[in-house]
């Protein structure tokens, strides 16, 4: 292409370096979010460069801050999705860590664009930010999949410095409210998910792929982002020192963060951006996921259950008319007759009257009314000398 550029004329030529450069230009912007003021950081799995492991991720912010990853090992890797790209975490060790920021927030609007791969409980994060050497959800905030592993993306926790505890915004009952609940979302599927930390009106609210979902109270405070956290949580529960913990086995897109509440004519803005450029690539996201993922068949609950369920043909389960507490075994006499043995030591003789076949008065046969003593240990230790004089 080069020789054939050489060789025009020079007005054709620079009409070309000017189309070429419009062109450029027209990209470059309708990539940008469009809305900039307060932006601090704006992660975009697209300004990794060309490389599949990523050691480093720089914010497109204006800023140009690093999150480096200089150990091979754990480094995510760029997966291409048509013409754009996502950073596939494999939820062993991959992780990027920003220090140093000695930032703080006292309000934010944060985004967040992934698509989780698996959930093994354990609050598998997808970002979070901390003071320095202090935990994420008491100095910061985070942002993760809450405690329990599922097959679903059925539970997004979100807790920090003002609004402590683990709480599921897809999920709510009294004061902390949403539209409706409880939802979920399919594994491997792009998702945009918005928190709005608002210190005027002392709540908390969040959003998924621009639905209103949960909120809740919100005590201001000042929120400390002196190290961020992409792909994990920083913490330790106990002593010892505070650690990358809960890694995120999926793809994040991009996040998005702002020193300032949205308002209400911005967020839908921001919305519309982010599923216009990431939650388009569902359909081609599918073809790049591990089989397990695609091929996997959520468990669906059996309608009407009964009360045991046996895992081998030849029986039947009915429930007869009798209610006892504690039964742990329950036997039949040669005579027909059914006992049942209480976990307090209570004996029972059950008897059907009516003839139905089924079992339908319960007799105490034998009432554990008494206890072993408990015997002090100067008790037991004469008993085992005694034993030894013999």
């Amino acid at each position: 292409m080069c020789c054939h550029i050489l060789h025009v004329a020079r007005d054709v030529l620079l009409s070309f370096v000017t189309c070429t450069a419009f062109i450029v230009c027209g990209m470059t912007a309708s990539s940008a979010p469009p809305v900039t003021e307060g932006l601090r950081h704006e992660w975009d799995a697209d300004s990794t460069g060309q490389s599949k492991a990523i050691s480093q991720w720089i914010s497109g912010s204006g800023r140009k801050i690093r999150a480096e990853q200089p150990n091979s090992d754990l480094q995510p890797k760029r997966v291409m999705i048509g013409d754009k790209s996502v950073l596939r975490f494999d939820g062993d060790n991959d992780v990027f860590r920003i220090v140093g920021l000695n930032e703080t927030l006292k309000h934010a609007t944060i985004f967040v664009v992934a698509a989780p791969h698996s959930n093994q409980g354990d609050f598998r994060g997808l970002v979070s930010a901390n003071g320095k050497n202090q935990r994420d959800y008491e100095s910061g905030w985070n942002i993760d999949l809450g405690p329990g592993p599922s097959n679903r993306v059925n539970f997004i926790n979100i807790e920090g410095k003002g609004f402590g505890g683990a709480f599921n915004v897809l999920s709510f009952s009294g004061s902390q409210s949403g539209t409706e609940g409880p939802e979920s979302l399919p594994l491997g599927e792009l998702f945009a998910f918005r928190l709005t930390i608002d210190p005027q009106n002392k709540l908390v609210s969040t959003a998924l792929n621009g639905v209103t979902k949960g909120t809740r109270p919100f005590t201001p405070s000042d929120l400390k982002m002196d190290e961020l956290t992409l792909g994990a949580r920083f913490y330790t529960n106990g002593p010892g020192e505070h650690q990358v913990r809960s890694p995120f086995h999926g793809d994040l897109a991009c996040i998005l963060i702002y020193d300032r509440v949205l308002s209400e004519t911005e967020t839908p803005q921001i919305d519309r951006y982010l599923a216009e450029k990431y939650l388009s690539l569902n359909p081609l996201l599918k073809s790049t996921l591990p089989k397990s993922i695609n091929s996997s068949v959520p468990l669906v609950h059996v309608e009407n259950p009964r009360p045991v369920q046996m895992l081998v043909p030849g029986f039947d389960v009915k429930e007869i008319p009798v209610t006892l507490t504690n039964v742990n075994n329950v036997k039949y006499r040669p005579d027909g007759k059914l006992v049942t043995l209480c976990y307090n030591g209570d004996i029972h003789i059950l008897s059907d009257e009516d003839g139905d076949g089924l079992e339908d008065k319960a007799e105490l046969f034998c009432h554990c009314a008494t206890r072993l003593p408990q015997r002090s240990r100067s008790d037991r230790c004469f008993e085992r000398k005694g034993v030894n004089d013999r």
